[in-house]
């Protein structure tokens, strides 16, 4: 009887722990492949062979510089693709998706006799997070392509992710290749879920039981205690950034929005025909007329009439202001 079976409640460690994500993957070739074909749309013929090229050996410290944790593919002896499970978002998914395709695909060209003979470069990642918070999706595949009218320069280089926080956007095709349940075991949060999935899905079924093997071990329970220490530790620092930005955002803002008001009371004594000097001695800034003839200089430039809305003409104003201080 399958080893999963005898394990029930929460799991001690979840599948987002991408030491635990690597040894499963290095494990099972099935696993692997059956990924595969899921996120490139592939049938299992297509796939002759798969190799991880950078596994976690034997005795090696997950805090050794030189252990990587993604999990780098040889598909066929040829095409390269590179898997990583990311929990953190340290806002940067985008430029490190991009450098990790263009570093294998870099790789895989060395050796070859002609360009025309470089193979494909695939890098994927399992995301707690949208890279995109005004384009949220569940399942997304990029390659190069025109941008006028969408065709395809070339599929060697593609960068593809999986938000598995948001299964519910997950689309028909998402479903037909069995995207939504790759995402739903590595969310999964207890054995039952897992169970669950393994009843419908013979492959998740040989997933889980290499899980509970793995689960087992001791050695491999350290290197994965250890790595949700480390994934604590950064999440901390993550949300201390985070904290730090977001007061500094709310401290630029209000101070936005204090010289917007001032620049909208500037607008009201110029539509009353007061100069600069006038509009100085009543804001009660006489020793700042230099500033505040600047601002009427930039409100004239932008409504000479002063016929535009009070609003619009003050952040106008204030995007100048603010684009001359960052120079």
């Amino acid at each position: 009887m399958d080893k999963f079976i005898w394990h029930a409640g929460s799991l001690n460690v979840r599948m987002t722990n991408d030491v635990l994500f690597k040894h499963l993957l290095q494990r099972s070739d099935a696993v692997l492949q059956e990924m595969i074909c899921s996120l490139l749309h592939m049938e299992r013929y297509q796939i002759k062979s798969t190799i991880v090229t950078n596994p976690i050996l034997q005795g090696q410290a997950i805090d050794d510089q030189t252990v990587i944790l993604d999990v780098n593919v040889l598909m066929n002896d040829a095409s390269r693709i590179d898997f990583e499970m990311q929990v953190i978002d340290y806002k940067d998914w985008i430029e490190r998706s991009i450098i990790y395709t263009a570093r294998n695909f870099d790789d895989l060209k060395i050796g070859n006799k002609t360009y025309l003979n470089t193979k494909p470069s695939v890098h994927f990642g399992f995301l707690s997070f949208s890279p995109f918070n005004d384009h949220q999706k569940f399942y997304s595949l990029n390659k190069i392509m025109d941008v006028e009218d969408h065709h395809l320069y070339t599929d060697k280089f593609v960068v593809g992710y999986v938000d598995i926080t948001r299964i519910d956007l997950a689309t028909d095709i998402d479903r037909k290749y069995n995207v939504d349940k790759w995402a739903r075991f590595f969310s999964a949060k207890t054995w039952e879920d897992i169970k669950m999935l393994a009843a419908r899905y013979p492959i998740i079924e040989e997933a889980a039981t290499h899980l509970a093997k793995i689960s087992e071990d001791e050695y491999i329970r350290l290197q994965m205690q250890a790595r949700e220490d480390q994934l604590i530790r950064q999440r901390e620092l993550v949300d201390m950034v985070d904290e730090a930005e977001s007061r500094a955002n709310e401290a630029e803002f209000r101070a936005n929005e204090a010289e917007s008001n001032n620049i909208i009371r500037i607008i009201k004594k110029l539509r009353k025909n007061k100069s600069s000097e006038q509009i100085a001695d009543e804001l009660e800034e006489s020793d700042n007329i230099s500033g505040i003839s600047e601002i009427v200089g930039l409100i004239r430039e932008a409504s000479p009439d002063l016929d535009m809305d009070e609003n619009e003409l003050a952040q106008a104003v204030l995007e100048k202001l603010n684009n001359k201080s960052q120079r």
